[in-house]
């Protein structure tokens, strides 16, 4: 069984730090945060929640997205290539945000995953899910009483 969940969205910026809060102080960070946000021409980015009921639905991720130029969808769909991209634009700053732009984050782990899907959906979406995706729905429960329960014991939250 596979499960496919889809929302088109405009992030915030706080939004767009949260979903790539691993990579913080990485050279690309900055361009991955605003390769989410919307700008003249994007005016959002696509959710895909994805689960399945035997094997990793990160791994199936993973493979779907593939490497940028070299497999998956991020070849398939990669306008220009590293090289091309140097040779048609300047400066720096305009080819590490075209490189930006064919960039599909998947999250590392499944808590991870969670915690980007609990943030990005409203409560009429969980709702939803509850009825639709029980399993899914508990695991989000799950994930949302454990992040509290660490911010408690941080005192982050009273």
């Amino acid at each position: 069984m596979l499960t496919r969940i889809i929302k088109d969205m405009a992030l915030s910026q706080d939004q767009a730090e949260m979903i790539y809060k691993s990579e913080s102080g990485k050279k690309t960070y900055d361009y991955a945060i605003k390769s989410l946000l919307p700008r003249e021409n994007k005016s959002h980015a696509t959710m895909v929640i994805v689960r399945v009921a035997e094997g990793s639905a990160l791994y199936l991720a993973r493979e779907i997205r593939g490497k940028s130029g070299q497999s998956g969808i991020r070849s398939k769909y990669q306008l220009y290539t590293k090289k091309e991209l140097k040779e048609k634009l300047q400066p720096e700053d305009k080819i590490k945000m075209a490189l930006a732009e064919n960039r599909l984050h998947v999250p590392d782990t499944d808590d991870e995953a969670m915690e980007i899907i609990n943030a990005l959906t409203t409560r009429h979406e969980k709702d939803e899910l509850e009825e639709h995706e029980p399993e899914l729905y508990i695991e989000m429960r799950r994930n949302i009483y454990l992040e509290k329960q660490t911010k408690l014991r941080r005192g982050v939250i009273k």
